[in-house]
């Protein structure tokens, strides 16, 4: 038997590609009325006597008429007096209260926060001082040792309280709880950035990247807990189509990326994992991607090609032959015409000898 092994590709490595996901930065539009979210609130919310910030991107389209009734995150029984809010309202002022029996509240000036505007939002307590932050500077602080009470079973809630009416009529996006009072600096950096990984004082964290703005979502009605302790929201009375009571647009802080570092073989090009270009030669790139997280992670990929060959090899045989790759011709002939896949997509040529 005479066989002819036309067109060999030889190629030793192996081309690993992965894809990434489109980055959406929506938020989630209030009525104002009886929209709210209600999460799985386990014991990571319970802030008894701990120190404590929360913080979001607040886009308020009205104000109720005192800044204490646009509830935008609370987790507050209020027949015992325990737990913290914080909200929007009056002309424009923001309302922050730590609860145990006794309350600690404040309320900043008035056009501390406008409407149709996206701003910002923190308040830290530290068991001593509590501190207002808008766009990253402090505005407001009073002197008080309250602590947070123990709120018991009573959810951990955003856009209204759990039973008080006092809904928020508005955009709300990147809503973050902390076990810790941010500092100054921090909540500098809390102002611009979305987080990723997983951070042990973050007991919360919503993003309401989920669905498609303004149109019908009747499907996203569930939220993630991207601080990893699973604290998911479930929206309740959302209409979840059109501009208003659904998703919307939300605003796009910075990512801190997750980095990793790879090392490629490719053969010929190698597509980068974003799928945004492709590459020829060898070299260092850097390219990001959407994360599972919700992120981005940037991956530093050191890059090599190596070209192919094509090679012609005329073999004589009385029997078997076993090509290259050891896999026996005649096993191959057959599991090509079966499976082109299982000997590498190689194209033979072969002719019978006596």
């Amino acid at each position: 038997m005479k066989i002819k092994i036309a067109s060999l590709l030889l190629c030793l490595f192996l081309i690993s590609e992965s894809l990434a996901q489109k980055r959406v930065q929506h938020a989630l539009v209030f009525d104002g009325v009886d929209d709210v979210v209600r999460c799985q609130s386990n014991s990571s919310t319970n802030l008894n006597k701990s120190a404590i910030t929360v913080e979001a991107w607040i886009n308020p389209l009205d104000f109720q008429f005192e800044p204490k009734l646009g509830t935008i995150v609370a987790r507050h029984y209020e027949a015992a007096n325990r737990g913290f809010s914080l909200a929007a309202g009056g002309s424009g002022q923001l309302y922050f209260g730590v609860f145990d029996d006794s309350s600690a509240e404040i309320t900043t000036a008035a056009n501390t926060v406008l409407k149709n505007t996206w701003t910002h939002v923190a308040a830290t307590f530290d068991r001593y001082v509590l501190r207002v932050y808008v766009n990253g500077n402090l505005t407001d602080s009073l002197i008080d040792s309250t602590a947070v009470g123990d709120p018991g079973t009573i959810p951990l809630t955003l856009g209204n309280h759990h039973s008080l009416d006092r809904p928020f009529w508005g955009s709300l996006d990147e809503v973050r709880l902390w076990s810790k009072a941010l500092s100054a600096s921090e909540i500098k950096q809390a102002y611009k950035s979305a987080y990723c990984g997983f951070l042990s004082d973050l007991r919360a964290y919503y993003k309401f990247n989920k669905g498609r703005a303004a149109t019908r979502n009747s499907i996203y009605f569930r939220i993630p807990d991207w601080s990893g302790l699973k604290n998911d929201g479930v929206l309740y009375n959302f209409k979840l189509d059109g501009t208003i009571s659904n998703y919307n647009w939300g605003v796009y802080p910075e990512q801190i990326a997750i980095s990793h570092n790879d090392t490629v073989f490719a053969c010929d090009q190698y597509k980068a994992p974003s799928l945004t270009t492709t590459w020829y030669n060898s070299g260092v790139y850097v390219d990001t991607v959407y994360s599972y997280r919700g992120c981005d992670s940037a991956l530093n990929i050191v890059l090599t090609i190596a070209n192919s060959s094509r090679d012609t090899v005329s073999v004589r045989s009385c029997g078997n032959y076993t090509l290259p790759k050891r896999t026996q011709f005649r096993e191959c002939f057959w599991s090509l015409h079966r499976y082109p896949e299982e000997c590498g997509g190689l194209r033979f040529d072969f002719n019978a000898a006596g």
